[in-house]
């Protein structure tokens, strides 16, 4: 009879660490995926927020290449103005040279 209990409390102690053992792995189970849904929802954050990132570093570089576009062009046509103004002074200046080197001819001849 001694042994009969012995038995049954020794049963009821392996069953007992049996449901805790299956509730530890249950419970690593629930863990687990708890743990790969929160790390899929970060990764799926982290790839929005460097599409986002992407789409205004684009935005960017494409405003700046307009602006360098716009800036070139402002550039060029600056300095094709102080090219014809530089032209038309240089022009100028050599009908001026050639009025006093007249005038200076005609003073030697006077």
């Amino acid at each position: 009879e001694e042994a009969a209990l012995r038995d049954a409390l020794q049963d009821a102690v392996n069953m007992s660490m049996k449901a805790v053992r299956k509730k530890g792995e249950e419970e690593k189970v629930r863990m687990l995926t708890a743990v790969t849904a929160a790390g899929a929802r970060v990764t799926a954050e982290a790839e929005a927020e460097a599409a986002k990132l992407t789409a205004v570093a684009k935005a960017q570089a494409k405003a700046t290449r307009a602006s360098a576009v716009e800036f070139t062009a402002g550039a060029k046509a600056s300095a094709a103005k102080l090219m014809a103004e530089a032209e038309a002074k240089a022009k100028a200046t050599g009908a001026a040279a050639a009025k006093v080197t007249a005038e200076a001819a005609k003073m030697k001849r006077v």
